[in-house]
């Protein structure tokens, strides 16, 4: 499926945010025919060397397992440099441990990753992201989950603040300064959380596979 084309059609996609380093042309704006939000949130990001492929499987996965009458904003972006292919999805802010599930969300979840060939070492991969239900704004708090218990919320606005956290995998260092955050350090091979950079937003979230940790926006 040519990505363009899915933009230009799907009746799932309303926005689209483009990115640094988002692929020229491939992330129209569209206007889709139903206006009607979810209050089922959904963050799904994927790692991919085969985008098309990925976008197809996520316009299924979405289709049958979320709302049919909401706001889709997706956004897709090249990452530079030697990454780990991977899938993340968080619904209503709680990640889905797919790999150790066995609910009809997470199985087709591994037969996406399967299809995708993921976990892999890839080269400059694409990441797609999928973001629905969330009201858009200016967060003021976030909430750090680890296995999707809360063990930290934290006021945005202070200068500067360092948090360190121990994930599954190791230890996570956190910066927090005036209305951002972002991860500055992780133990994980991956490392894709790194790659999120700065969020704000309430339609925003970092997540880290191996270490099952988690950040939020309200």
């Amino acid at each position: 499926m040519d990505r363009r084309h899915f933009l230009k059609t799907s009746a799932k996609v309303l926005t689209a945010f483009p990115l640094i380093n988002t692929v020229a042309g491939s992330i129209p704006n569209v206007l889709a025919r139903s206006v009607d939000v979810s209050n089922e949130g959904l963050d799904l990001i994927i790692i991919t060397a085969y985008p098309n492929e990925a976008l197809e499987l996520a316009q299924g996965l979405i289709q049958k397992h979320f709302s049919k009458h909401s706001r889709v904003q997706f956004t897709e972006f090249e990452m530079a440099g030697e990454h780990i292919s991977e899938i993340a999805l968080l619904r209503n802010k709680r990640l889905i441990n797919y790999k150790y599930q066995n609910d009809a969300l997470s199985l087709e979840l591994r037969r996406m990753a399967q299809k995708l060939d993921i976990p892999a070492k890839v080269k400059n991969p694409i990441c797609l992201k999928f973001t629905k239900g969330y009201k858009l704004h200016q967060a003021r708090q976030a909430q750090i989950f680890r296995q999707n218990i809360l063990i930290e919320e934290v006021d945005l606005y202070q200068p500067d603040k360092m948090i360190e956290i121990n994930g599954v995998k190791g230890p996570m260092i956190i910066n927090v300064n005036n209305g951002k955050i972002h991860v500055v350090e992780a133990s994980c091979q991956h490392k894709t959380c790194l790659q999120t950079g700065n969020i704000n937003r309430t339609d925003q979230s970092v997540v880290c596979i191996p270490n099952q940790v988690s950040i939020a926006l309200s």
